[in-house]
């Protein structure tokens, strides 16, 4: 390709638009869609960044008038083609810029360096390795840390850096001398930073109920035709629908797909962790905001590479460049949390259901309370309507009753507290038990 549409590192409605460069021939065989590229910009040829939204190779515009790209931004992460699409939907749905969506879709901002293993492994044989320490310790001076690395050697073949640098006090240079004699070679392996090593797996997997066995059946008939959809599995509180998702998810991975689930709230990130990781893994890894900049890029490049299948974390975990994405579910689908704050404030379960549509893949909205809007559009059939009416071995759910409070006012009680209330805190304080008041810290609501 000669040339290359840019949408450029300024967020203005009056920039908001690509502009065509050339590709230069250093760049011809690197410059690809989503990477962070310096271009000079305007009258004065100021150097700014911008996006590489896509490529062409005949020009729009006059070519002598064409600038050239400068040179690829150092250290900077590009956006799949995929997550580009859904920047230029996000821009027309929320009312952003395209530069605005393309960072939120872009997770990780730059790339970390990788942690390095280095071993050290012997070039000699055995008795090659003896003629060379006899050399060295018939000489009147010799060096110890040199005699020490040979007697190392001679009990193991392959020794970690650290192991000579810090255990037998070793220094780099004694190691660089041995490599450059040709008597060792230094192996270097680039491994991954992953937040969810201190787990261990404890592999339990649960009987499915008759009802939560019809739900992953319908979902699995339909995946296996290709009927990818929308769903609202609404199960009452306690029902399995944890159970389900994850039945749902073997299934998606099975097909060599790739899964994100999406939870309100970063606490719960843990927990939810180790129900997935008991189940599936390795397979399993986190993405959220309290990661530093180095584990979130690691995550982003493990996805990425295939390394692992399955991402847990909140809203943002959504823009996780998985390339075979094959189900998105999201937890609590009715909580405030999965709508953005900042520009674009885009909603995370419409979102998500763009994603799939790109990918080609399936969504599962769980709750036990589902908002307005989702259940509407399940009894409308937009969404594939699933339930969960009982729960996991028939336990009993909590005794539940409405009280009318314009009948307290009536009735002459203008306290925040209905006579119904008060008579059954009065019952369970004479029996010396414990109370819990839930008060809602939203609306206009004065009493309970």
């Amino acid at each position: 390709m000669d040339y290359c549409d840019v949408v450029v590192d300024i967020s203005h409605e009056k920039l908001d638009k690509t502009f065509q460069y050339k590709i230069p021939d250093k760049l011809s065989n690197i410059l690809i869609e989503g990477m962070q590229v310096v271009i000079p910009f305007g009258r004065g040829n100021r150097e700014i960044t911008g996006y590489v939204v896509g490529l062409s190779e005949k020009p729009l515009y006059d070519k002598s008038k064409l600038k050239e790209v400068i040179r690829i931004v150092d250290n900077s992460t590009s956006i799949d083609g995929q997550l580009i699409k859904l920047a230029g939907w996000m821009k027309r749905n929320y009312g952003s810029t395209m530069n605005q969506a393309l960072k939120t879709v872009l997770p990780i901002k730059e790339k970390s360096k990788p942690i390095e293993k280095k071993t050290v492994v012997l070039n000699l044989t055995k008795q090659e390795l003896i003629d060379e320490y006899n050399t060295l310790i018939s000489r009147s001076r010799h060096s110890i840390s040199k005699e020490r690395l040979f007697l190392a050697l001679m009990e193991d073949d392959e020794i970690p850096w650290e192991v000579i640098t810090k255990k037998l006090n070793i220094s780099a240079n004694t190691i660089r001398d041995f490599e450059k004699n040709s008597f060792v070679t230094i192996r270097i392996e680039n491994t991954y930073r992953n937040p969810v090593t201190h787990f261990k797996q404890n592999e339990k997997k649960f009987e499915l109920n008759e009802e939560q066995l019809l739900i992953c059946n319908r979902f699995k008939s339909d995946y296996s035709a290709g009927d990818f959809g929308t769903y609202l599995l609404y199960g009452v509180t306690g029902s399995g629908k944890t159970v389900c998702y994850m039945e749902m998810i073997e299934y998606v991975l099975s097909c060599n797909k790739s899964a994100i689930v999406l939870i309100p709230e970063i606490a719960l990130t843990y927990q939810t962790v180790m129900r997935f990781y008991n189940r599936f893994g390795d397979k399993v890894s986190i993405l959220n905001s309290r990661m530093s900049k180095a584990e979130r890029f690691d995550q982003f490049k493990r996805a990425r590479n295939g390394d692992i299948k399955i991402i847990v974390g909140p809203r943002s975990a959504l823009f996780t460049p998985f390339c075979d994405l094959g189900l998105i579910v999201i937890d609590e689908e009715h909580e405030s949390t999965y709508k953005s704050d900042n520009v674009p404030k885009y909603h995370a379960v419409q979102t998500a259901i763009e994603r799939a549509r790109l990918a080609g893949a399936s969504v599962v909205l769980g709750s036990a309370t589902p908002s307005i809007d989702s259940y509407m559009k399940a009894l409308r059939g937009e969404y594939r309507l699933l339930k969960l009416m009982s729960r996991v071995s028939d336990k009993a759910l909590a005794d539940c009753e409405i009280v009318d409070m314009r009948n307290e006012l009536r009735s002459g009680n203008t306290s925040i507290i209905s006579r119904r209330l008060h008579d059954l805190i009065e019952d369970r304080l004479s029996r010396h038990e414990q109370v819990m008041l839930f008060i809602n810290r939203r609306g206009m609501l004065g009493c309970l």
